[in-house]
């Protein structure tokens, strides 16, 4: 019963990094010869606005808190925004 529960000869934790190797260790010749999908380029942070509301004041309808994040654009994110935007109109 111990070692269905996970309990003896390595348990649970290493049936899993079996399974991990297994998982990473396949496949690996296609890997190399398929390039990675492409990605969308990476956006940095360039300003945070954290706010509240509260019930009944200044007009506030609900208790609620949140955080805006701004984030700075480049050329190459401009020109796959553009891409989306033809796609679909």
């Amino acid at each position: 019963a111990a070692v269905a529960a996970g309990g003896g000869g390595g348990g649970a934790a290493a049936g899993r990094n079996n399974i991990d190797d297994s998982i990473r260790n396949s496949g690996n010749d296609d890997k190399a010869a398929t390039p990675p999908p492409p990605s969308w380029p990476p956006l940095t942070p360039k300003g945070v606005l954290v706010d509240t509301e509260y019930d009944g004041i200044n007009g506030g309808t609900m208790d609620m808190a949140w955080m805006e994040i701004s984030l700075a654009t480049s050329p190459l994110h401009e020109r796959y925004v553009d891409a989306v935007y033809n796609h679909f109109y």
